[in-house]
């Protein structure tokens, strides 16, 4: 087992700075949520659980996340979703377990179709997809819409702010409104207690997978980040029931 913790690699001249186990296969990645950083509690756990059980795991931040304000205005889900596929492709060997919180299972879904080659499975936590469009701007109020047009920034509470540029390019990347063309298995995890992004969300990422093989599974308590210790104990045993 190899451990490398701190590596960049470079996507369209933006540094993505990574940490890598190599170690046993099926691999997983995790692909964090919007803002999150690559040292939150769920990419942590499993990095201390495939330090101990020699699997192979990486974890890294998206641009902008962990660097300044002004840095992480200029992302864009396009561009985060490339530098995801782009860790796929370059930090990864063999089959991947794709895990996705949040805005990551979002990217999940959309790099499991394009690299359908590598993902051996696919995980996601409280599924995020489309929802800048469902979610952000159906529950904007009509003032914060015109602050959105006017700053081309609404703050969302909670330290988090997003750009209507994310919003505006976010459209091209929509997946709830045509098959999702994912050929292998399929763990959608939500929590009914979820503030942020209604569970339905998994359901119709569900009903849209091509795989014969999708599971949702509902959390009665759980809330948005599903990192409490039985949370982390779920997640980890839906990587192992998906290693065989």
């Amino acid at each position: 087992m190899k451990i490398e913790e701190g590596g960049v690699i470079r996507v369209s001249g933006r540094p993505i700075t990574f940490d890598r186990i190599i170690g046993e296969g099926p691999g997983v990645i995790f692909f964090g949520g919007y803002s999150s950083v690559r040292f939150g509690e769920k990419a942590s756990a499993l990095w201390n659980w495939a330090k101990k059980s020699g699997r192979s795991f990486v974890r890294f931040d998206y641009s902008g996340h962990g660097g300044t304000l002004d840095e992480f205005k200029e992302g864009t889900l396009g561009d985060w979703r490339d530098e995801a596929l782009a860790a796929v492709e370059q930090l990864t060997r063999g089959p991947q377990i794709l895990v996705g919180s949040s805005m990551g299972g979002w990217i999940a879904l959309m790099v499991a179709e394009e690299a359908s080659s590598k993902t051996h499975a696919v995980i996601t936590l409280a599924c995020a997809a489309d929802f800048t469009i469902n979610v952000v701007e159906n529950r904007l109020a009509e003032s914060q819409l015109e602050e959105l047009s006017r700053e081309g920034v609404i703050d969302l509470g909670d330290g988090a702010i997003m750009t209507k540029r994310f919003i505006d390019e976010s459209r091209a990347h929509l997946v709830l409104g045509a098959p999702i063309q994912i050929p292998c298995p399929v763990k959608l995890i939500h929590g009914l207690l979820d503030e942020r992004i209604p569970w339905e969300t998994s359901l119709s990422a569900a009903r849209l997978i091509t795989s014969g093989n999708v599971t949702v599974e509902l959390v009665k308590g759980g809330d948005h980040r599903l990192s409490n210790s039985s949370d982390l104990s779920r997640l980890i045993a839906r990587i192992e029931e998906l290693s065989c």
